[in-house]
């Protein structure tokens, strides 16, 4: 986690969250019973749901802003307020 407060790219930041949020699935999976299991599952199916959407955000962030550089995107609210 401390490696993602380094970044200044937003993929990068995304993509960083994406690796420390399997930690949360491999302990579930450490627990060896069918809740454990269960709640990894689930945990996956949301995490999938999430990054995903998370992703297709900063790709139209990308878009609207020229970049995903978290220095350069300042007033894209005046570019693409909504």
């Amino acid at each position: 986690i401390m490696g993602e407060v380094a970044q200044n790219d937003l993929k990068r930041v995304l993509s960083f969250t994406l690796v420390s949020h399997m930690g949360y699935m491999l302990f579930g999976i450490g627990m060896s019973t069918k809740v454990g299991m269960a709640a990894t599952i689930f945990y996956v199916a949301h995490h999938i749901t999430v990054q995903s959407t998370m992703f297709l955000a900063a790709g139209l962030v990308e878009q609207r802003g020229g970049t995903t550089n978290l220095a350069r995107l300042g007033g894209l609210a005046k570019v693409a307020p909504f």
